[in-house]
């Protein structure tokens, strides 16, 4: 008998074998992505479905044929040696056959080809914009970012789910054709046949969930290094640097290194696959053998005929070309209702805005209160925002300093709407203190962070991404640019506005002070923006071409309300009030010559950078 260890371990090992198929998560995701393809794709779906339905009758027609024409030939050889016309008419009905379903197999080919590819499209474009209607509080959940990561892949994914559901569909449908035609043989051979098949996916469904597993904790891993290492070349600052420093020879062996680990990776997992290939082979093998034989004694036995021998010859291949394909598309089952799974959560998230943000409509901002304002990221525990209380007033340059990690960048981010889920009030109000909707502030706020976006676009739309491009002409836009000090330098240039920047169609390269002066433009190129955001604007340029730009975005502030945020307390003498955020509190607020007088945490930062410096 079976001790009680013993059966537990074997429990476990069934419920292992078992685990790899979530059958509820499955027919959920194949059931939605049926459900969207007929409200998106109706025509190409039903014909998709239409022309495998005449595949599968396809197969049952050529079956029956073989057998007449097996026992037809058979019948006429025993009576006469000459061929006559009604053996021609037999071949050439075969012949006929086979043509029209090559003909159809290609047809269903290529309008699955084009039904995939059409699919892809809608997928990838409804994805793209469903990120940009979502919070961006969300993406700062690690989990979140890395459902985002497999989710990408869900336009092909979603093409292949087609071809999941018409596979089910053929599965059944033919099994039931199968067990019917060969339950003239036995009556066992039917439960034969779904058994086989059921063990056949159970074991390649086992083997992709250990694969899947090694895919995660190893192939990804490397994969991710891999990549990174072989478009480390394709960047020209990264190339720059390591001829520079003449690091050839360490990234080449990084590199090399790198690769080998992934090479090594990638064949284990091939191998793993090997397992869900070859069980369904030997098992189809024994399946055939052993019907070949039974149906052979029992044509001897003169209990069925020869054409049924012969159908039964080419049923069985056929067995084995669905048992191959079976088992390659649930080794990939595993993987793409995952994948599928992520892109659901994903477009399922709720919207928090539109894509055109909302105008004000005749109604001015004032000022922006902070009351108790408490946050705390998904993935931390302790507050980045412990309780902020604070007023800024339109016409201020409000500027906001603290160490790393004091909750500056936090404040600015629920300002603008990215963030959600904070405790207390943001109050947007107008100038007769009426509250405004969040929602209609989005176009009222610009920001400019030390990494903002460099585009590889004309510079035309580098200035006026997000708007209609024919919202300014030429004239309006060199305008800007004379405002910022860059009118000079495109006009020189060939193509003017339309010159691209970067190298991704063969355009020419800004310095940093350049497109620090092109971010400042697209802040004035929307005059709705009544409230800037600059965060560490000028943190990768020297001194004297950081003052540039603080004076300049100073002089071209106006009746604005500026939050500057900088590490760099200098300029902070030419605010009208300074933020000293620690721990998630405002602990300070004031003039500079006010906090310098208090001594406080300010003065201290501020003298310790003095001090540096002289």
């Amino acid at each position: 008998m079976m001790s009680k260890k013993d059966k537990s371990e074997n429990k476990s090992r069934i419920e292992s074998f078992l685990s790899w198929f979530d059958l509820k998560q499955t027919i959920v995701i194949h059931s939605r992505v049926l459900r969207s393809l007929l409200q998106s794709h109706k025509r190409s779906t039903i014909l998709i479905l239409f022309l495998l339905c005449l595949l599968v009758l396809q197969d049952f027609i050529i079956l029956k044929i073989i057998q007449f024409i097996t026992n037809t030939i058979v019948d006429y050889v025993g009576r006469s040696n000459i061929l006559d016309i009604k053996i021609l008419y037999i071949l050439g009905l075969l012949l006929l056959t086979l043509v029209g379903s090559h003909v159809l197999q290609w047809l269903y080919n290529r309008v699955n080809s084009n039904y995939k590819e059409e699919v892809r499209q809608s997928v990838e474009e409804t994805f793209i914009k469903k990120l940009s209607c979502i919070s961006y509080t969300h993406f700062e959940n690690n989990d979140f970012h890395q459902r985002v990561n497999r989710a990408q892949s869900a336009g092909a994914q979603y093409g292949d789910a087609i071809y999941a559901i018409s596979t089910i569909f053929r599965i059944v449908i033919t099994t039931i054709m199968y067990g019917i035609l060969l339950s003239k043989i036995s009556i066992l051979f039917p439960p034969i046949v779904i058994v086989s098949i059921l063990f056949s996916l159970g074991f390649s469904g086992y083997i992709t969930d250990k694969q899947l597993d090694y895919w995660r904790s190893e192939v990804a891993p490397h994969g991710l290094r891999y990549n990174y290492f072989q478009k480390m070349w394709e960047d020209r600052i990264n190339v720059q640097n390591i001829k520079a420093n003449r690091l050839y020879d360490y990234f080449y062996e990084k590199f090399s290194s790198i690769n080998k680990k992934y090479r090594n990776a990638t064949m284990k997992l091939n191998l793993l696959s090997l397992g869900s290939e070859i069980i369904p082979a030997i098992l189809q093998t024994i399946v055939f053998t052993a019907t070949v034989l039974y149906v052979a004694v029992q044509v001897m036995n003169h209990r069925v005929d020869v054409g049924y021998f012969a159908m039964t010859l080419t049923l069985l291949a056929n067995f084995y070309s669905m048992m191959k394909s079976n088992s390659y598309f649930f080794l990939q089952e595993n993987m793409y209702v995952k994948i599928l799974s992520d892109y659901f959560t994903v477009i399922d998230q709720k919207e928090t805005y539109l894509l055109e943000a909302s105008r004000i409509s005749n109604r001015h901002i004032c000022q922006i209160r902070y009351i108790d304002v408490k946050y705390t990221y998904p993935q931390s525990e302790r507050m980045a925002l412990a309780g902020v209380n604070a007023c800024a007033k339109v016409g201020q340059i409000v500027g906001i300093v603290g160490s790393n990690g004091s909750g500056k960048t936090t404040l600015m981010n629920i300002t603008m709407g990215l963030l959600e889920g904070y405790a207390g009030q943001v109050i947007f109000e107008d100038d007769d203190g009426n509250c405004l909707s969040p929602e209609h502030m989005q176009n009222a706020i610009g920001m400019l962070t030390q990494d903002f976006g460099k585009y590889q676009m004309t510079i035309r739309e580098n200035i006026l991404y997000g708007q209609h491009l024919e919202i300014m002409n030429d004239d309006q836009l060199y305008k800007l640019l004379e405002m910022v000090g860059m009118k000079s330098t495109v006009q020189k240039l060939e193509k003017g506005l339309d010159t691209p920047l970067g190298q991704l169609e063969n355009g020419i390269e800004f310095s940093m002070g350049q497109w620090q002066r092109i971010g400042i433009a697209r802040l004035l190129a929307n005059p709705e923006r009544k409230i800037w955001i600059l965060d560490e604007p000028t943190a990768y340029l020297d001194p004297i071409a950081e003052i540039e730009i603080y004076s300049l975005i100073k002089s071209l502030a106006g009746g604005r309300l500026v939050f500057f945020i900088s590490h760099r307390l200098g300029y902070m003498r030419n605010v009208d009030v300074i933020w000293v955020l620690k721990n998630g509190y405002i602990v300070e607020k004031g003039t500079h010559e006010q906090l310098l007088q208090d001594k406080g945490y300010y003065s201290d930062m501020y003298i310790a950078q003095a001090d540096w410096y002289t």
